[in-house]
């Protein structure tokens, strides 16, 4: 097993701990939100959670949030 291999056993491990946690956990103030995404999509945003040091989670919370944002916004327009 190369180290590439082991690595990315060790983060899915981490991974399904830390959903088992958040399902399990009675701290209703977190839902969870399974999202479907072509591949080519999903590849493109590891990578750059890859470059960026940051969780795939965190980038998708940023694009949530952005997107009410420009949403709010447009509103506020009309």
């Amino acid at each position: 097993m190369t180290d590439k291999m082991i690595l990315k056993q060790y983060e899915e491990d981490i991974n399904k701990k830390s959903l088992n946690d958040l399902l399990s956990s009675k701290n209703k103030k977190v839902k969870f939100v399974g999202v479907l995404l072509p591949i080519e999509l999903y590849i493109e945003l590891e990578k750059i959670a890859r470059e960026e040091e940051r969780a795939i989670s965190q980038i998708v919370r940023l694009a949530i949030r952005r997107y009410l944002k420009e949403k709010r916004n447009a509103e506020v327009k009309k």
